[in-house]
């Protein structure tokens, strides 16, 4: 929400932890409570919304696309973030919850999966992949470990290497 505000007139956030609500309006960021299968916002408010590390946790995700299409205009666009099944990423968190019994709720989809989740008023432009080489995000904090990976996922996520990312990143357009 930081670097989107920088490049547009309103940017708006929403939140379920009244504690990173707070914090984010410390930095004079404009956000709301709400979660995301009620969002406080009226309808064809936006003309464009996004979802990063949202939607893979949201037991009724099916809602919340619904939601996210309500306030977002007509021939508005959705950029959404879900997990992928067929990444290294994915094997590796099963592994981890084989071993931890205190984890997150996560969802992953594939995108054919992601396409029966659209409304009918949602249509599917386009997406690429994120973190396809990499099985561990701490190596892209090393700057340069960071420089290759970055650079590798640049020239392969829209290739048909994005099947196999860590992250799928959609675009889709509210007709």
């Amino acid at each position: 929400l930081s670097r989107v505000s920088k490049v547009t007139k309103n940017a708006y956030g929403v939140d379920i932890s009244k504690n990173l609500i707070s914090i984010a309006r410390k930095k004079g960021l404009k956000v709301k409570y709400g979660d995301a299968t009620k969002l406080p916002f009226s309808k064809n408010s936006f003309d464009i919304v996004y979802s990063l590390k949202v939607l893979p946790h949201v037991q009724n995700i099916k809602e919340a696309i619904k939601e996210i299409s309500r306030v977002t205009k007509k021939n508005g666009y959705l950029i959404l973030e879900f997990y992928n099944p067929y990444s290294v990423r994915f094997l590796t968190n099963k592994f981890k919850d084989l071993i931890s019994k205190q984890r997150t709720f996560t969802r992953y989809y594939n995108i054919k999966n992601i396409k029966l989740l659209l409304p009918e008023n949602l249509k599917l432009l386009d997406f690429y992949g994120i973190r396809i080489f990499t099985l561990f995000g701490f190596l892209y904090r090393i700057l340069i470990i960071s420089k290759i990976f970055k650079n590798l996922d640049s020239k392969f996520q829209h290739s048909m290497m994005r099947y196999f990312a860590g992250y799928l990143i959609v675009i889709i357009s509210r007709v």
